[in-house]
């Protein structure tokens, strides 16, 4: 479930314009991370990690190379650190 929220069209649109603008993938998911799993489970540290490694996977894929990691996220929702791609 959570492979296909990261392959949503609106999303990947998302992590690849927050790549255009220099943020962090996923400043632009946690809200929506949030809404789509409830914040129960999700705010476990492993779940975080499943999240950014994922992630990692989905921009890899679309030809996106990692920039930076550790990156402070603006809006700390979800996560307050994430990594960058370019």
């Amino acid at each position: 479930m959570l492979w296909r929220f990261l392959n949503e069209p609106e999303n990947l649109i998302r992590l690849e314009t927050a790549s255009e603008l220099e943020r962090p993938t996923l400043e632009a998911l946690a809200t929506r991370v949030n809404a789509a799993f409830g914040p129960a489970e999700i705010h476990e540290d492993r779940w975080k990690q499943m999240i950014g490694h994922m992630t990692r996977q989905v921009m890899e894929s679309r030809g996106f190379q990692l920039d930076a990691q550790g990156i402070k996220v603006r809006y700390v929702e979800l996560f307050s650190k994430a990594s960058r791609y370019r």
